[in-house]
């Protein structure tokens, strides 16, 4: 499991730092490979493709609010459990994040855009409630706050695709108190988003 991990960071982290450097390489060619072809969007709209796989669903939303820095909330549900159980888990969070270049490789913005390499800040609430046959069997709370890189492509124009590493804390607590809360790092947050910048 961990040399999976190790694995999986390694190519991410590389991935992530190669198209740095391909973005820094080309921005000044794409000031000289003619006129651009759109006014930077101000929006974006994701799915977290991870999400799906994991049975679930989440959506996020990102606003440029300055140059360099853009706000936006996000929101899912997932439902598992076996044959007798059901969970369902639901969260909703809140992601900074502060565009380094504001260029990538692949887009033809005229200026500054929600595109390329980012650092971002990030804070989650979730609950998970257990059910059987409709009854509550229980509920768990939690906060995670962390912290990623990513980078934003664009594909045909306005359409993104966005990879992203972090870390971060996150605590789990028993809304009743009847539990002592429980903190653990996570060493390991990838995300992977698909959308449409408007």
């Amino acid at each position: 499991m961990k040399r999976r991990f190790v694995i999986v960071a390694s190519g991410l982290a590389l991935s992530l730092l190669l198209s740095l450097s391909l973005v820094v390489h080309d921005v000044r060619a794409a000031d000289s490979a003619g006129p651009p072809v759109a006014t930077p969007p101000r929006n974006a709209l994701s799915l977290q493709l991870i999400s799906i796989v994991n049975s679930g669903v989440n959506v996020q939303y990102d606003r440029l609010m300055a140059p360099n820095f853009s706000f936006g909330p996000s929101l899912g549900f997932r439902k598992s459990g076996g044959a007798d159980i059901d969970v369902l888990e639901s969260n909703f969070g809140i992601e900074s994040r502060y565009w380094l270049i504001g260029r990538e490789p692949f887009s033809r913005f005229d200026g500054r855009a929600m595109v390329g390499p980012y650092v971002s800040a990030r804070i989650d609430f979730g609950i998970t409630r257990d059910t059987q046959n409709g009854h509550v069997l229980g509920t768990q709370m939690s906060v995670a706050e962390g912290v990623a890189l990513g980078m934003r492509f664009v594909i045909v124009r306005r359409f993104e695709v966005t990879p992203s590493a972090g870390f971060g804390l996150r605590t789990d607590f028993d809304p009743r108190g009847r539990l002592a809360p429980f903190w653990r790092g996570e060493l390991g947050r990838f995300a992977l988003l698909a959308g449409v910048m408007f």
